[in-house]
C-alpha cells in the first residue's frame, strides 16, 4: 500500500533519539478521510478564508501602486492584442492573469492614441486607466484575480509542510502564510511579486517529486512549471540553479530513485542516479523552453502592427547599452521571442538603482559610456552619452529581512537553526530542495545592486514558512510541566505574530516589526516599495473631505493621478529653473496644506534620477523646502506614506495614521 512519510527525529529516550518513518495509508477517497476527520480541511478553509478576507477588505482602501499603473493595462493588451510592446521588463504571465477579468467587461484600450503606436507603458497605461476606463473597477476585478493566486500559494505551502511533517505543521505553516503581512501587503496587488513566489515554489515542488519518482509525467510537469516560473518574472531564471543544487544533492544523497512508468526500477548509488536525473534535467529544459515561447503566442516579433514600436526608452537602453555577441545570437536565431530578449537585457542593463537603508542613499557617480573602441558614445545631438553607477550594499536584503519580518518568524526560524543538528539524516535530504532554495537564492539578493524593496526576496517567504514548520513536533515533550510551558510559550509568539498584523491593517506594504521601531520609525531605515509606494491617495482624499481640506500643495511619489480620486492641488516643485523661488514662497501662504511623499520628505531619492525633467536647480529648491518641512509637526500622517503640513505647520502629531483601522 502507499504510504505518506514524515521525516522527524524523535526525542523519545527509548528510540535513541532516532524514529522511523511515520507511515499513514494513501488510498482511501478524500470524502472518506474528509468524514473520519474533517478539522484539518475546515481548518484550510478557515485560514484561506482570513487571509482572504484581510487581503480583499484592505485593498479597497488603497490606490495603485506606481507598477500597477503599468501592470495591468500591458496585461489587458497582451490578451486582446497578442502585442507584448508594452513593459517588456516584465515576462507576460502574470501580467496576463490579472487583467482576465478585463476581457469580460467593456474596455476602451485606446489603441488609436500616439502612446499606444510609441509602446510609451507609464504614458499608455495612465490614459488607458484614467482618461479612457474606470481605474477602481478595474484594480478591483485584477486584485481579486491575485488574491486568488496567493491562496493558491497558500494551499501548496500547507500540503508541501504536511506531506513532510504532518497535519499540525501543515497547518502551523499555512498559519504563518495566513497572518504574513508581506504576503498580504502584495498579495492583493496586480504586480507579479506573488505571482512568481507561487510559480517559483510550483516549479520546486514539482522538480522535488520528479527526482524521486522518475516518470515521462513527471519529468514534462517539472518542466512546465519551470517555463511559468520564468514567464512569471525574470528572476523565475534563478530556478536554473536552484534546480541544478537540488538535482547534485539528489545524487550525492544516498537515496534510490524511482523511475519508470509501467514497472518501476530502483536507481540506487550516484553512478545510475546522474544520468537519469541528468536526463530529467534536459528533458525539463525542453518543456520550459516551449512553455516559454507559448505565453509569448510562439511567435518571435512583439509588436503585431507595421506602424508599432517598442518604447523610447528600450530604443535609449540599447544605444547606450549595445547587446552582446549572445544577445544578438539569440535575436538573429530567433532563439527566444523578441519581448523576452529586449526585455532581460534592458533589466540587466538597469539593475542598479538608487537606494536607501538606515539614513543613507546610495552613492551615485555618472560616467561617460564608451563603445567597443574606447571612443565615447554620442547622442543624436552630439553630447556625451552618461550613465549612472551606483554601488549597492552586500547588507541591505539581510536588513530589509530583519526590519520587515515579524520577531516571531525570525524567532521560529532561529529554533529551525538552532534544532538543525538533532535533524536526522532522513530529513536533511528532504529539506535540501529547501535549503538550496533559500540559500541560493539569498546569496544572489545578497550580491545584487537592485536595492529597491523587501519585495523582491518575497519568494523565500514560503519556503521559510515550510522550513520552520516542523518547530511543533520538535519542540514536543512528554514531561507534563514542559510540555505546558512550550505549549504556553508557543501560542504567545502565535498570538503576538497575528496581532502584529491585525494591528497594522489594512496598511500590511508599511509594516515594520519591534526591531525596526514600527511604522513610525520606517523612513529612518527604509523607503520606496518597502512603505511608500504611491498607495495612500484615496486616504488622503479621505481626510480632506473629513477636515475640510479643499486643496493641497501635492509631491506626490507615484503613478497615480490624484485628480480621479477627486484631490485639489497645486503641484510641486516646479519643473523649470526659472520658475520662482518656491523654497520660500511656499511657506509664506499661512493655513494652506502641503502634502508630500515621505520617499520625498526624507530625501531617500535624488529627484533628477525619479524625473529626468527637474534640473539641479529645482532639486536644489526641492531640498530647502523638505529640510524646512522636516523641521515642523505634520498634522497628519497619511497610511504612514502621506506627511500632511499645514503651513506653518503648528499644530500636533498624530500618532496613528489616517485610514480604517
Amino acid at each position: 500500500m502507499s504510504t505518506r512519510k514524515h521525516y522527524l527525529r524523535s526525542h523519545t529516550p527509548e528510540e535513541g533519539g532516532r524514529s522511523e518513518p511515520v507511515t499513514a495509508p494513501l488510498r482511501r477517497s478524500v470524502l472518506s478521510r474528509f468524514l473520519r476527520n474533517p478539522w484539518p480541511a475546515l481548518w484550510v478553509a478557515l485560514l484561506l478564508g482570513a487571509f482572504a478576507v484581510q487581503a480583499v477588505t484592505s485593498m479597497v482602501w488603497k490606490s495603485p501602486t506606481i507598477d500597477e499603473t503599468m501592470h495591468l493595462p500591458a496585461g489587458y493588451t497582451y490578451l486582446a492584442k497578442r502585442d507584448y510592446r508594452v513593459n517588456p521588463e516584465h515576462p507576460p504571465l502574470v501580467k496576463m492573469i490579472s487583467a482576465l477579468p478585463l476581457l469580460f467587461q467593456k474596455i476602451d484600450g485606446n489603441f488609436d492614441s500616439e502612446r499606444w503606436r510609441d509602446g510609451n507603458g507609464g504614458a499608455y497605461g495612465w490614459e488607458f486607466l484614467y482618461r479612457k476606463n474606470d481605474a477602481d473597477s478595474l484594480f478591483f476585478a485584477a486584485r481579486l484575480m491575485m488574491v486568488g493566486l496567493s491562496l493558491c500559494l497558500g494551499l501548496l505551502i500547507f500540503f508541501w509542510a504536511r506531506k513532510m511533517y504532518g497535519n499540525g505543521a501543515g497547518l502551523f505553516a499555512l498559519f504563518l502564510f495566513a497572518f504574513s503581512p508581506n504576503l498580504l501587503a502584495h498579495g492583493r496587488l496586480a504586480n507579479t511579486d506573488v505571482g512568481v513566489s507561487l510559480f517559483m515554489l510550483l516549479s520546486l515542488f514539482c522538480f522535488d517529486g520528479a527526482t524521486r519518482k522518475l516518470t515521462p509525467l513527471s519529468a514534462a510537469l517539472a518542466g512546465v512549471t519551470l517555463g511559468l516560473a520564468l514567464l512569471a518574472k525574470f528572476s523565475g531564471g534563478l530556478m536554473l540553479p536552484i534546480l541544478g543544487v537540488v538535482l547534485l544533492a539528489r545524487v550525492f544523497d544516498g537515496k534510490p530513485v524511482e523511475a519508470g512508468l509501467r514497472r518501476t526500477s530502483s536507481l540506487a548509488g550516484w553512478r545510475r542516479k546522474l544520468p537519469a536525473l541528468a536526463a530529467l534535467f534536459c528533458v525539463m529544459l525542453v518543456f520550459a523552453y516551449g512553455t516559454v515561447w507559448a505565453g509569448y503566442g510562439f511567435r518571435f516579433k512583439a509588436v503585431t502592427e507595421p506602424d508599432g514600436k517598442f518604447g523610447q526608452r528600450f530604443s535609449d537602453a540599447q544605444k547606450m547599452f549595445p547587446p552582446d555577441a549572445l544577445y544578438r545570437f539569440a535575436y538573429e536565431n530567433r532563439l527566444l521571442p523578441e519581448a523576452y530578449l529586449v526585455g532581460f537585457h534592458y533589466l540587466r542593463t538597469h539593475m542598479d538603482r538608487v537606494a536607501y537603508l538606515d539614513g543613507k542613499r546610495t552613492e551615485v557617480k555618472m560616467v561617460e559610456l564608451k563603445d567597443e573602441h574606447g571612443d565615447p558614445r554620442k547622442h543624436e545631438d552630439g553630447s556625451p552619452m552618461k550613465a549612472p553607477i551606483i554601488k549597492g550594499w552586500r547588507r541591505y536584503f539581510i536588513m530589509t529581512f530583519l526590519y520587515k519580518t515579524p520577531v516571531p518568524v525570525i524567532i521560529f526560524f532561529a529554533l529551525s537553526v538552532i534544532l538543525a543538528p538533532w535533524m536526522s539524516r532522513r530529513t536533511w535530504s528532504h529539506e535540501a530542495p529547501l535549503i538550496a532554495f533559500f540559500v541560493t537564492y539569498y546569496v544572489v539578493a545578497i550580491f545584487s545592486v537592485m536595492n529597491i524593496g523587501h519585495r523582491h526576496i518575497l519568494p523565500v517567504l514560503p519556503v521559510l514558512f515550510i522550513f520552520i514548520a516542523k518547530i511543533p513536533s520538535c519542540l514536543r515533550q512528554r514531561k507534563r510541566r514542559a510540555a505546558i510551558m512550550i505549549s504556553v510559550m508557543f501560542a504567545g509568539l502565535l498570538a503576538w505574530y497575528a496581532y502584529g498584523t491585525l494591528r497594522i491593517r489594512p496598511h500590511y506594504l508599511a509594516y515594520f516589526n519591534e526591531i525596526a521601531g514600527g511604522p513610525e520609525h520606517a523612513f529612518e531605515h527604509l523607503s520606496d516599495s518597502n512603505i511608500d509606494w504611491g498607495q495612500d491617495l484615496k486616504l488622503l482624499k479621505r481626510h480632506m473631505n473629513e477636515h475640510g481640506i479643499d486643496k493641497v500643495h501635492l509631491c506626490y511619489f507615484g503613478s497615480a493621478d490624484p485628480t480621479y480620486y477627486g484631490i485639489k492641488f497645486n503641484p510641486f516643485p516646479d519643473r523649470t529653473a526659472a520658475g520662482p523661488p518656491e523654497g520660500s514662497c511656499l511657506f509664506d501662504r499661512k493655513g494652506e496644506y502641503i502634502a508630500i511623499s515621505g520617499s520625498i520628505l526624507h530625501e531617500t531619492y535624488v529627484l533628477h534620477f525619479l524625473d529626468p525633467s527637474i534640473g539641479p536647480e529645482v532639486e536644489r529648491r526641492m531640498r530647502n523646502i523638505t529640510r524646512r518641512l522636516r523641521g515642523l509637526e505634520p498634522e497628519a500622517v497619511i497610511g504612514y506614506s502621506i506627511y500632511l503640513y499645514r503651513i506653518p505647520g503648528e499644530t500636533r502629531v498624530l500618532v496613528k495614521p489616517v485610514g480604517p483601522q
